[in-house]
């Protein structure tokens, strides 16, 4: 089926196993809130859907919410910190401990679907143990993280792994036509025997917006009698986002347009780095960090332009937020932000790892606002019908039952 018609009748009603080592609240990147969009609805169309996830400190272990029942599996405690490979193989164990306990209980499934080579052991386990059917999502690769480059024996481990992964799936899914070539490429898989389905996302209501919720943190430093344009990043804080670009680039506008303000939303290894880099601009660069939801929509609300400078990026969901919100939006040539975002019809387009083409960009769209203004209401549009989480829940059961038949 392809995303936007008109949804088929599903006759079956499935029981779904969600493995995904992150899960809101608990949120790193995207992956999360595509597993739980996703999650919530398969089963708005009566599915079962149970998730095994990792430990938060600010949930309970399970919790069912809008349907979906969440289980966080709770690790082996150990007296020694783990490294990161060490941890992820303890945090399998303790989901396939999970689902073991469930199973116990009389809770059957038609089949298992994977998120990322994080729950690779746990995953090729129920495939094994229960004789399930085995889809995975490919969501990035370590391969294309960094740049083609697979130097540290920790990137050389990742990438066996989601090649094991691949090779144990009956099923690959990725979010763009960039990812099917990258998938299809890396692991020598033929590309008709991967499915792709994209992200969605849920369409903004401006009446939800309610400024009584947004953090006192965050109405203080957007300040509308502030003679201000801001222009927004959300998304984390590593070396392939290509925030430090787009802080190069604002150098570049202030020095045009001293009222430009950038405002980086997120967190990541790279925030240290990138707060040197931009500290020579302190003055049109502050750093928000981790933002709710209702103060991420305020600032997608409150900018007049929202960046996604990546060099890599398979998808981009951070930016179909900013689209559904009607925020103009300048995103880098570079996978599968071009399938999402066409050059001047709903956005713009510059060269990746250019900041001064993307300063351009940015000075062209900040002196021409009823232009962003334009680009921004037709994205919302194409956002509403081409990423419709509804429809790309069918797509996805449809793959689902095409395994099973």
């Amino acid at each position: 089926m392809i995303i936007g018609e008109s949804p088929e009748k599903t006759p079956a009603k499935l029981r779904i196993l969600m493995l995904a080592w992150e899960y809101p609240p608990h949120m790193i990147g995207g992956l999360a809130r595509a597993v739980c969009d996703l999650s919530r609805h398969l089963t708005a169309k009566g599915h079962q859907v149970h998730v095994i996830t990792g430990q938060s400190a600010v949930s309970p272990l399970f919790e069912t919410m809008e349907g979906v029942h969440i289980h966080r599996a709770q690790g082996l405690h150990s007296l020694e910190r783990l490294d990161f490979i060490d941890w992820v193989f303890q945090m399998n164990l303790a989901f396939v401990d999970a689902i073991h306990n469930l199973t116990a209980q009389g809770v059957d499934f038609d089949l298992v679907h994977a998120h990322d080579w994080l729950v690779y052991y746990a995953a090729r386990a129920c495939k094994k143990t229960y004789k399930l059917p085995l889809i995975a999502t490919i969501h990035a690769t370590e391969f294309g993280r960094n740049q083609g480059l697979l130097e540290t024996e920790l990137q050389k481990r990742i990438n066996r792994l989601e090649g094991k992964l691949v090779l144990e799936a009956d099923q690959i899914i990725v979010c763009s036509h960039a990812m099917v070539k990258e998938v299809s490429q890396l692991f020598s898989l033929p590309s008709d025997q991967i499915a792709r389905i994209p992200n969605g996302v849920e369409p903004y209501l401006e009446s939800g917006l309610d400024s009584d919720l947004v953090s006192p943190f965050l109405l203080e430093i957007i300040n509308p009698l502030k003679d201000e344009l801001l222009v927004c990043y959300l998304g984390r804080l590593v070396y392939e986002k290509g925030v430090h670009i787009l802080i190069e680039a604002i150098g570049l506008v202030a020095a045009q347009i001293p009222q430009v303000k950038l405002l980086i939303a997120g967190i990541g290894p790279a925030q240290e780095w990138l707060e040197e880099l931009a500290s020579s601009h302190a003055e049109h660069v502050q750093f928000l960090g981790f933002l709710a939801d209702i103060d991420k929509h305020y600032l997608l609300k409150q900018s007049v332009l929202f960046v996604a400078p990546s060099l890599y990026e398979p998808f981009g969901i951070s930016l179909l937020e900013a689209m559904a919100s009607g925020t103009p939006v300048i995103v880098s040539e570079v996978g599968g932000l071009t399938e999402i975002v066409k050059h001047e019809v709903n956005g713009c387009i510059v060269p990746p790892n250019d900041a001064r083409a993307l300063a351009f960009q940015i000075m062209e769209l900040l002196q021409a606002p009823e232009y962003g203004i334009q680009l921004g209401e037709t994205a919302r549009a194409n956002v509403a019908i081409d990423f419709n989480l509804s429809h790309i829940a069918d797509a996805t059961v449809k793959c689902y039952l095409t395994l099973m038949a």
